[in-house]
């Protein structure tokens, strides 16, 4: 190119696509780098570093060694090393793509796990041991007083309704008097 097409952006641009071809073909370069092999002048230390950047998974740790510029294999090994150890002990930066993350259990294990005990424990207790029934409370405070007076733990009289726990014996007694 002489000094006046060099001149205008257009004139630069339509070299740069004549030599490099078009947008899409990204793809086919990209393949080219994969495949690539050690050029005669290249050392094996560069050719091993970047490879093992180009494996990296996670593109954040892949930035982070690439601008650090590391000499060899095990600088960019101690690099990625370090970063992902800040990832993973800074609880803001920590995703869900990262491997790291997949080891921890997910929060919804453990109520899902103690559901599963008390499960089991109430099929092996018998029928008059402790079992709980829920109920809304009605309003009325003379009502409130003869739950109670069956087993109702915790009473409120507020004067509005609400869920309470009562043990089984108290479930089947307050089914007796309201079916008498």
């Amino acid at each position: 190119m002489t000094a006046n097409q060099r001149s205008t952006y257009n004139a630069v641009a339509e070299a740069l696509r004549r030599h490099f071809g078009s947008v899409f073909q990204a793809e086919v370069y990209r393949e080219q780098l994969k495949g690539r092999i050690r050029q005669q002048e290249e050392m094996v230390t560069v050719l091993s570093r970047d490879a093992f950047i180009d494996a990296l998974e996670d593109q954040q740790v892949q930035i982070y060694v690439k601008q650090v510029h590391p000499a060899d294999v095990q600088q960019t090994l101690a690099r990625a090393m370090e970063f992902e150890a800040f990832l993973y002990t800074t609880t803001a930066a920590v995703t869900p793509h990262h491997s790291f993350a997949a080891q921890k259990p997910p929060r919804r294990y453990l109520p899902a796990r103690r559901t599963q005990v008390q499960q089991e424990r109430r099929r092996h207790t018998s029928s008059a041991a402790v079992g709980y029934v829920f109920c809304v409370i009605p309003r009325h405070s003379e009502d409130l007083e003869t739950l109670s007076r069956l087993g109702m733990r915790g009473a409120r009289t507020s004067g509005r309704p609400e869920v309470k726990e009562f043990s089984s014996q108290a479930g089947e007694k307050l089914e007796r008097s309201l079916s008498s």
